[in-house]
């Protein structure tokens, strides 16, 4: 774990960047768009390969984050590792 990542679990932001990402993803659909992209996936599937379909449907459900919820998260992160910085 490096050092940015400690500080960022042992202060609680971690779980404050995880909440807020998974509101963001919600709040855009992200999630129902996973959910139907991953029942397509199962439906067109010749077999029922677990491993294969997660790594489809994961692909394509990274793709689908929306670049303002990208560029909102890097922002926020590099708002924090400045904190950090400033502090050292």
């Amino acid at each position: 774990m490096t050092q940015v990542e400690e500080y960022l679990a042992k202060s609680g932001e971690l779980e404050r960047l995880s909440k807020h990402l998974h509101e963001r993803l919600e709040q855009s659909g992200w999630y129902d768009q996973v959910s139907t992209l991953a029942s397509a996936e199962l439906s067109a599937a010749d077999s029922l390969n677990f491993d294969s379909i997660t790594q489809q449907v994961t692909a394509k459900a990274m793709a689908m984050v929306s670049e303002d919820i990208k560029v909102e998260m890097l922002q926020l992160i590099r708002s924090i590792v400045d904190q950090v910085v400033e502090k050292v």
